[in-house]
């Protein structure tokens, strides 16, 4: 358990079902500390089980901003709506979270991409898990073959490559926020 309270679990293979038991057990316990509802924040490489395991938590209230790009069960991606799709998903957790628990699943490879869904919480008085489920023990190409929506081996390896496992020291700042570094 970090210093938030909340417990930042990291693995490399599907996870069980009595895991899950043990994580819908920790929403009970906010809940039982006056914590109206629990945000299970899934991360991981396209192809490791997000949405599966997500869903699993909480049937027909888990959210991905993939989710967005489904026009009548059509994947249609467009990079250029990526930002609207991302706060399409944001308002549809904070929708979902007024009246219970939820689950969004992302990438989430950097802890800037977690920031909104954290201030989300922190704004509805919410309590979040994060479950890192990164690769599931898989490599790239099995991912790509794993993943739903076409993702290719270099992106998959480019995610791979800066992904932040110990999400809670990242920068929580979007890299366009950021100062330009001084040059030496």
């Amino acid at each position: 358990r970090n210093q938030q309270g909340c417990f930042k679990l990291s693995t490399r293979w599907p996870v069980c079902l009595s895991f899950q038991r043990l994580i819908m057990s920790w929403a009970a316990n906010a809940r039982s500390r006056g914590i109206s509802s629990t945000l299970f924040i899934v991360r991981g490489l396209p192809g490791c089980g997000k949405s599966t395991f997500a869903n699993r938590l909480t049937p027909g209230r888990t959210v991905a901003a993939d989710d967005f790009f489904v026009r009548d069960g059509q994947y249609m991606f467009d990079p250029q709506k990526l930002g609207k799709a991302h706060a399409w998903c944001q308002e549809q957790i904070a929708n979902l979270l007024v009246n219970g628990d939820a689950a969004v699943a992302n990438t989430f490879t950097q802890t800037w991409e977690l920031t909104p869904y954290l201030n989300i919480c922190g704004s509805l008085g919410a309590s979040y898990t994060v479950i890192d489920l990164f690769d599931a023990g898989m490599d790239d190409g099995a991912l790509a073959l794993r993943n739903t929506h076409g993702v290719p081996v270099h992106s998959i390896s480019a995610m791979r490559h800066r992904y932040e496992h110990d999400w809670a020291r990242g920068n929580p700042t979007p890299p366009w926020e950021r100062p330009a570094p001084l040059s030496a």
